[in-house]
């Protein structure tokens, strides 16, 4: 259906229920179709039920809190019956959690904490993670894609824009440059360096959200050091008290542990390592780390249960954790240099 003919429907709809005001359940009701089926079709033309009916000539109604139903006391069959529902909605087998969080009454957080990862109940199903689900996406191609969107939107768009005329996710445009505001701030200064445009307008614009990428340097608060309790472990005063410090004490023992680090990054999984075989003295074997302060971290970071072989914390509080786990303050209790 195309824009033109939904606003047409919506207006129709308006004076069928002769109401002052319309709402979007009751838009469903007319159209004969579930509220999330319908909800996809109208955010595909316009970022808000309100702009619709703005756009319609009809008055908005209020938001339906009946539409909103607790996550609490899901089975996993439930769970994999709105899965497959949604799949059928979104006519795919590519399913992200940002389109299940779009078309679904279930949070996808719940489905995370009954199956463990996003990744298993859709296995279970036949069906597959989003196309941008852990995919490393250059800055290049998203410069392209928000070049696109301002241009054809005539402004600096909106997060809510830019996943609903966009090909990735929500979640990715927050995260990429830890969040929307510095994303829209390196795109725009990635779009003027590569000259990818020329129209005097839209550089204006891009040139004002680059600014805020000095700005962000030039106010950046400078955080204090926080110690930990005293460890003297060797060159190390104190106990660690966040993930990086974790790093950086495996990476002064992990020949000690049987490790050879190849690369550490700052994305899932965190580290690329060769690890000791314990059945084979001088073999070694392949292993992806995931560093947390404590174990549970894990869980809180939403990681995929399947995507590394190793946590390696300080902290070790997951007691069902299903992935190996080194806990680094025991394991250095066994180390030469500790007193």
């Amino acid at each position: 259906m195309k824009q033109t003919e939904l606003s047409a429907k919506i207006k129709e709809a308006s004076q069928y229920f002769g109401k002052e005001y319309l709402t979007l359940k009751q838009f469903a009701s007319f159209l004969n179709k579930s509220d999330s089926a319908t909800s996809s079709l109208v955010f595909k033309y316009w970022d808000k039920w309100s702009i619709a009916c703005s756009e319609s000539g009809v008055e908005c109604g209020p938001s339906d809190s009946t539409l909103l139903i607790p996550n609490f006391g899901k089975s996993k069959e439930e769970c994999l019956e709105e899965i497959k529902r949604v799949a059928q909605i979104l006519d795919t087998k590519n399913i992200s959690i940002e389109d299940f969080k779009r078309h679904s009454k279930i949070g996808p957080e719940a489905i995370i904490r009954k199956f463990k990862s996003w990744e298993e109940p859709l296995k279970i199903l036949g069906l597959e993670p989003g196309k941008s689900f852990h995919k490393t996406i250059e800055t290049e191609e998203l410069a392209n894609e928000f070049l696109e969107v301002t241009k054809n939107l005539g402004q600096i768009p909106t997060l809510r824009q830019m996943a609903n005329r966009g090909k990735f996710s929500k979640g990715l445009y927050e995260k990429k440059f830890k969040n929307y505001v510095s994303l829209k701030a390196k795109l725009s200064e990635y779009i003027l360096s590569q000259h990818l445009c020329d129209d005097f307008v839209l550089l204006k614009l891009f040139e004002k959200e680059a600014q805020n990428v000095k700005s962000e340097s030039i106010n950046a608060e400078i955080r204090p050091h926080y110690e930990g309790k005293t460890l003297n472990f060797r060159h190390f005063a104190y106990s660690p008290t966040y993930e990086n410090e974790v790093v950086s004490i495996f990476s002064a023992v992990a020949g000690e542990l049987g490790f050879e680090i190849i690369t550490i990054r700052d994305a899932f999984p965190d580290c690329k390592a060769r690890r000791k075989s314990q059945n084979f003295r001088d073999r070694m074997k392949d292993c992806l780390i995931e560093f947390e302060f404590r174990s549970s971290d894990f869980v809180k970071h939403k990681h995929p249960i399947n995507g590394c072989d190793l946590i390696i914390c300080w902290e070790h509080d997951w007691i069902d954790c299903p992935i190996e786990v080194i806990n680094l303050k025991k394991e250095i209790t066994k180390l030469p240099g500790w007193k």
